[in-house]
């Protein structure tokens, strides 16, 4: 008989809702909008559930209904959405404020046992790196940022050079490569010992 799960969820292992999404659908300007969210299990990648949202955005507030059932049991509440003024002076941009807790977050997590999509504090979620341990927490981000590098260089439809210079994002993707060549040997040192 198989085991259950003992080690504590991760943000890869979670069900999100983020603003990033929402803004990238053309929701976050002023309207009333209504759609539907499917979620999937993070482990087999089946289908595992929907989420009915409603959203309602004005000029300098919003908020976002959520209808879903867990175990049979309906839940229908909402989240209210604060316009921030940005830093640069252009605008606002908006944030969640949890249901739980009332916190800002720009995404909401569920996971599993959990009732409500909520900040990630409020549910015990941490990021996967926070778990990672001695020399190995070096590891994670030193492939994190090898494996993003070469992403950005791989894309097709990206400038490298414009008028004879590399452009800035070819620059900083070079620049990452390099430094994670440099740092290599040491990690490796590092762990052998």
């Amino acid at each position: 008989m198989p085991r259950l799960r003992t080690d504590p969820p991760t943000t890869d292992f979670t069900q999100k809702i983020q603003l990033t999404d929402l803004r990238r659908w053309g929701f976050l300007q002023p309207g009333h909008y209504a759609f539907t969210l499917t979620l999937y299990n993070p482990y087999t990648g089946a289908q595992s559930g929907q989420v009915s949202c409603e959203l309602s955005m004005l000029e300098a507030s919003g908020w976002l209904r959520l209808s879903y059932s867990v175990n049979e049991t309906p839940y229908n509440y909402l989240i209210q959405l604060e316009a921030v003024a940005s830093n640069l002076g252009r605008g606002v941009y908006f944030l969640f404020l949890c249901p739980l807790s009332g916190r800002r977050a720009k995404t909401l997590y569920w996971c599993q046992g959990a009732l409500y999509f909520a900040h990630r504090a409020e549910l015990g979620v941490k990021y996967e790196t926070q778990y990672v341990a001695g020399i190995f927490g070096a590891v994670v981000p030193f492939y994190k940022r090898s494996i993003q590098a070469q992403r950005a260089l791989e894309r097709p439809h990206r400038k490298r050079w414009y008028a004879g210079k590399p452009t800035r994002w070819h620059q900083a993707a070079l620049r990452a490569l390099s430094r994670n060549a440099e740092l290599f040997p040491s990690i490796m040192a590092a762990i052998r010992s």
